[in-house]
């Protein structure tokens, strides 16, 4: 059996739709959440951690003691430097691993033992509507460090022969060439993109901090044009509508010489550390002398949504009373620290 399981999805990370109409195929690297792992382990993916310094050019690891950075705030992302001026990253850690990707294989092998191997796969592309017309690769473990080159000529050949486009990611391309024919080429750091391109990748990704990709969007490795992934930009995109009718951009058979970049999105992410700093402070804003009960904890938990939504509004929009309001509230309800914190974060002036 080929170790692969398989449904039809509506809604899950990056794919939304609606039942009977914008429903997509899934797979994933692994018979269970032990193979998933392991394909993982063995693709020696950087995401396994996450949390090292390296320079974003070259791969090379930096020493927490040669990186100085400046805070991130509601307007800015943090910034990590060398001593000698270089601009850093700090390595993310896998989102599909280590969230819901993973979570959603849970003893799927004994519950649904259906979905299993390329009967399975079978089975969710009989269920997927008809206008149904891709299939998402591997959406988490890695393909070509669990299937074996033929097999993955097997899975390939019945997503495209039901008319399917196959958006796939790989990052064991360097030992397992023969996956290029079939993935996108996934890459740490942009000598990883020039590498992969050398090898003969259609298309690559790569995931970096928003203040990389703003720099160098719209400039070109080779042939290869760097674009930022449709999904990160608009709300209206993502892998179900991506490239139209031309398809998704990550498709390594019917697309070339791109380089889709992602904006770190994982557990290490300045996405998920803002996000949670505006729902502590959200919280803060509205905090009780005595812990609520019953219906008063139901309606404090509205109150403190009701004001996140605002705070998250006004940054959007750039209402600095607003923003300021709600701070100054959530301020005086923390220790000096957190305060101090929160007035560099949301850039209010003392």
């Amino acid at each position: 059996m080929i170790k692969i399981m398989s449904n039809l999805t509506t809604s899950t990370t990056k794919l939304l739709g609606t039942n009977g109409s914008n429903s997509m195929v899934q797979w994933r690297a692994g018979a269970n959440q032990a193979d998933i792992r392991k394909s993982c382990e063995d693709a020696q993916c950087a995401f396994l951690t996450g949390g090292v310094f390296i320079d974003p050019e070259t791969g090379k690891t930096i020493a927490k003691e040669f990186v100085s950075d400046e805070a991130g705030t509601i307007t800015k992302d943090p910034i990590y430097i060398h001593d000698d001026g270089r601009q850093l990253m700090k390595v993310d850690k896998c989102f599909s691993l280590f969230g819901t990707p993973m979570l959603s294989a849970y003893a799927v092998d004994i519950r649904y033992p259906e979905r299993l191997g390329m009967s399975g796969l079978k089975k969710a592309i009989s269920e997927a509507p008809r206008n149904s017309d891709r299939a998402r690769g591997a959406l988490v473990g890695n393909a070509s460090t669990i299937v074996s080159e033929d097999e993955m000529k097997q899975i390939d050949e019945e997503i495209r022969e039901a008319g399917m486009h196959h958006i796939l990611y790989d990052h064991a391309w360097r030992v397992n060439r023969w996956i290029l024919n079939y993935a996108v080429a996934s890459c740490n750091h942009f000598k990883d993109v020039r590498d992969a391109i050398d090898m003969g990748a259609t298309v690559c990704s790569v995931v970096l901090p928003q203040n990389i990709i703003d720099k160098v969007k719209g400039s070109k490795i080779g042939d290869h044009t760097l674009i930022q992934c449709p999904e990160n930009i608009s709300s209206k995109i993502n892998c179900v509508n991506c490239g139209g009718k031309k398809g998704p951009l990550c498709e390594a058979q019917t697309r070339s010489n791109l380089v889709v970049m992602f904006h770190q999105h994982g557990a290490l992410s300045w996405e998920r550390s803002k996000n949670s700093t505006l729902r502590n402070i959200a919280k803060a804003s509205e905090k009780l002398d005595e812990t609520p009960k019953g219906k008063a904890k139901i309606a404090h938990k509205i109150k403190v949504k009701a004001t996140l939504s605002e705070l998250e509004k006004a940054i959007k929009t750039g209402n600095r009373a607003s923003i300021v309001s709600i701070g100054k509230r959530a301020i005086a309800n923390v220790s000096a620290s957190t305060a101090k914190r929160y007035h560099k974060f949301l850039e209010i002036v003392k």
